[in-house]
């Protein structure tokens, strides 16, 4: 189901939401009623009181068929709807279900530079050949999040993190093995805490539409049992 998306700004894919965050710039902070000595070297200057900065970079793997590409375009909406910069960029062969698809998903509080990704901060992966394709390019701490139904994976570093979530079962369970992406949209979501789920509901029911109305309470139970799968993880 096409998702309608923001077009991206002059000179490449990066989308722009929300209004930039500006710290104060660092300087020497005087207490009430003192004249502060500029010439004290031994004055503690402060370090500038900013938001931590967001930066995901995120690669959507597994086949043809398995939803990846909704996947990705829904994280990529919802975070811009939350006032996130973003950048989306889909791959996938000719074939219609069978043949690898991936995309890339980049998500900051400030603009994007690159739309590719190279060493991702999160492997969202559904079935064995694709993590047996990316898995060396995680960083040193990402993030995998493995269907495990279809993928046996182990960390390759020490402070990576492997969580497995049984999707494609969970799916069976719900009756529609279609909604395997959105088991693991839930999962990685939560774990990551990119946006609210709310927002994440809100930005499902339109690129449903009308049409696909119905679906809306099967891929919302979707994504709530793949939120259970890694609940205190």
């Amino acid at each position: 189901m096409p998702l309608p998306m923001a077009h991206g700004t002059p000179g490449g894919p990066a989308l722009r939401g929300g209004g930039d965050d500006q710290g104060l710039p660092p300087g020497r902070v005087p207490r009430l009623g003192v004249e502060p000595n500029m010439t004290d070297s031994t004055t503690p200057i402060p370090p500038a009181p900013t938001a931590s900065p967001l930066l995901e970079r995120v690669i959507v793997a597994g086949f043809g068929g398995q939803g990846i590409i909704f996947f990705g375009k829904l994280l990529a909406q919802a975070a811009m709807d939350q006032g996130l910069s973003v950048a989306y960029l889909p791959a996938y062969g000719p074939e219609v279900r069978g043949g690898r698809a991936n995309c890339y998903v980049v998500i900051s509080s400030d603009p994007i530079l690159c739309p590719v990704v190279l060493r991702p901060d999160s492997l969202v992966v559904m079935n064995q050949l694709s993590w047996d394709y990316y898995a060396r390019s995680l960083g040193p701490e990402g993030l995998a999040v493995l269907n495990a139904t279809m993928v046996a994976g182990e960390a390759l570093e020490p402070a990576q993190r492997v969580v497995r979530v049984p999707a494609t079962q969970i799916a069976t369970e719900l009756g529609e093995v279609r909604a395997t992406n959105m088991v693991m949209l839930g999962a990685y979501n939560h774990l990551r805490r990119i946006v609210p789920l709310d927002r994440l509901l809100e930005d499902l029911r339109a690129a449903l539409g009308k049409s696909k109305a119905a679906l809306f309470e099967l891929n919302r139970a979707a994504i709530s049992r793949g939120i259970e799968a890694v609940a205190g993880q």
